[in-house]
């Protein structure tokens, strides 16, 4: 009997979803539908996987990853979902999982609803337009989602999970603020210091005095006393403390005045989750959307100041600019903030804890380190780290690794003495059938030689035949280049077609068969240029290359396969 595991995964789109029809996408009822097909289909279920609230194009869904993981440890020999779609909507995973490592590590791929199966020959089709339509799913509602958002940013719509400091959401319209009243007076007070000439360092360190807490914490007990009870105890190690950088925040954003600006940072695409900054031309900004906290004549006041200050400081001269050793890396053992530089007066550099510093004592213990005792603890664990762990002979250059099956020997052997040509030495080429540029002697175990390998930097060169194919050790490095993202060509040997090829090869990289005359040579050159850019070698003479190009040529078409 078959094991099979059995994955669920409700997106968030679906999360308050009350929808006729949508119920059917719910965790339950998934669990339902495969549940009753494994019985039906004589399956033991091995285990049932869940992610909720996770998106099909997400790649760190702990379910998900945690089913991979036992089935490379051949836990269950079957995943079935209700759709493709519930699996992922990627089109690069279904070529990565369903159609490459799944038949690698015999998994067959069941979708019950669509009607996909792995095991059906000619479904593969079905399951790269499945494959496709999914991620255009996700495109479209992707740009239909920024469109809405866009729409209601432009009508002056509130749309941050949480309003500004100074602001609560209106209880009957959520996209529209209201006065803080508690928080409101904090914000003018740093205004009217600003105004009055006081610095940003100098107004932080009154918010201390004054107790009074900072945004993040406010934030937290909005609903609770206005001044939080144990904040003279210690509030920087349990909630956190005012910062210059967020004084300088609140006095330059235009929410203040009435104003409502979004748009200042996007995502580069649907499925990217990285955020890019958008040029401040580009934002979105609506006026008088709500009640001002400061008037604009002081607002505009306070950003003419600010202009001046950062002038002034731009352009003074006879400063001494120093990056030292441990800017922004000691931290405070007791209160976990950054420890900063002071020069005692005897020349001596000693590390502070700032909190303990501003706080005058109040917030946090006394703590301090001397700079050079510092450096010379860090600089002996250091040496203990290279001794102790052999750290440069780590520290391998790439090396070309010819991925092959041992029966295709003749035509490696030829090859490999093509690229000796090329400058490819034992360090920079590895070859288990050759002597010379296999493992060496006193290494130990091959698998283990090739699983260290693969840690590193290479540049997987298939030799792919039908030889290969019916490789059980040819196929798994052919996963692990997969998994480990190495770089890797496929060259074609006499008698296979590119038909042929299956596993885990993306079909868009560069590959050629040997006994194309018409395009192997223009092909083996750009195979060549890749080996040398990749290895930073010195490029070979061209006449010299031309000659060992045509003397292994001649070489393979007299080989029989």
């Amino acid at each position: 009997m078959s094991k099979a595991a059995l994955y669920c995964r409700l997106s968030k789109e679906y999360e308050h979803s009350t929808k006729e029809g949508e119920y059917s996408e719910s965790i339950q009822n998934q669990k339902m539908i495969l549940t009753d097909f494994a019985l039906k289909n004589d399956f033991e279920i091995y285990k049932i996987y869940s992610d909720e609230n996770y998106s099909g194009l997400d790649d760190n869904r702990p379910s998900f990853n945690a089913m991979i993981q036992d089935a490379q440890m051949g836990c269950f020999d079957t995943i079935i979902c209700k759709t493709q779609s519930r699996f992922t909507r990627d089109m690069e995973y279904v070529e990565k999982y369903i159609h490459g490592l799944f038949s690698i590590m015999g998994i067959r791929f069941i979708g019950v609803v669509d009607n996909v199966d792995t095991n059906i020959k000619g479904n593969k089709k079905t399951r790269q337009i499945n494959g496709l339509v999914n991620e255009w799913y996700c495109e479209d509602l992707s740009e239909n989602i920024k469109s809405v958002y866009k729409n209601k940013m432009e009508q002056g719509q509130y749309l941050g999970a949480f309003p500004p400091y100074g602001y609560l959401k209106d209880p009957y319209d959520h996209h529209k603020l209201i006065v803080d009243e508690k928080a409101a007076e904090i914000v003018k007070k740093i205004f009217q210091w600003y105004l009055k000439g006081y610095g940003v360092q100098k107004i932080r360190n009154m918010l201390y005095e004054q107790s009074i807490v900072p945004p993040s914490i406010y934030k937290k007990n909005q609903f609770n006393t206005f001044s939080h009870p144990s904040f003279q105890k210690n509030i920087a190690k349990n909630y956190g403390f005012w910062s210059t950088s967020t004084i300088k925040k609140i006095l330059k954003n235009e929410v203040y005045i009435g104003s409502v600006v979004q748009g200042k940072e996007r995502k580069l695409n649907y499925k990217s989750k990285k955020v890019v900054a958008v040029p401040k031309s580009q934002w979105i900004v609506v006026k008088n959307m709500h009640e001002a906290i400061i008037d604009k004549y002081d607002f505009d006041l306070v950003q003419k100041m600010q202009k001046q200050n950062r002038y002034e400081t731009k352009n003074k001269t006879n400063i001494e600019k120093n990056i030292y050793l441990f800017s922004g890396k000691v931290f405070c053992k007791y209160c976990k903030n950054r420890m900063f530089r002071v020069l005692g007066r005897n020349g001596t550099s000693y590390l502070y804890c700032q909190v303990f510093s501003r706080s005058k004592g109040k917030q946090c213990q006394h703590n301090s380190i001397r700079e050079d005792k510092l450096e010379q603890f860090v600089k002996q664990k250091i040496n203990i780290f290279i001794s102790q762990n052999d750290f440069y002979k780590k520290i391998k250059r790439p090396k070309i690794f010819i991925s092959h099956c041992e029966k295709d020997i003749t035509v490696v052997e030829s090859f490999v003495d093509l690229l000796s040509h090329v400058g490819l030495t034992s360090d920079t080429l590895f070859c288990s059938s050759i002597p010379g540029y296999n493992i060496k002697q006193g290494s130990g175990d091959i698998y283990e030689y090739l699983r260290n390998e693969f840690s590193n930097n290479l540049f997987v060169i298939f030799m792919l035949s039908e030889n290969y194919y019916n490789s059980a050790a040819c196929l798994n490095e052919m996963g692990a280049t997969w998994i480990l993202k190495q770089k890797y060509q496929s060259i074609l040997l006499p008698g296979f077609n590119f038909s042929q090829i299956q596993g885990a090869i993306n079909p868009r990289e560069i590959s050629f068969k040997l006994d194309d005359k018409k395009n192997r040579n223009t092909a083996l050159g750009e195979l060549k240029d890749n080996i040398i850019r990749f290895l930073d070698i010195q490029e070979i003479d061209t006449s010299k290359w031309d000659y060992q190009r045509e003397r292994f040529f001649s070489q393979i078409d007299t080989i029989h396969i």
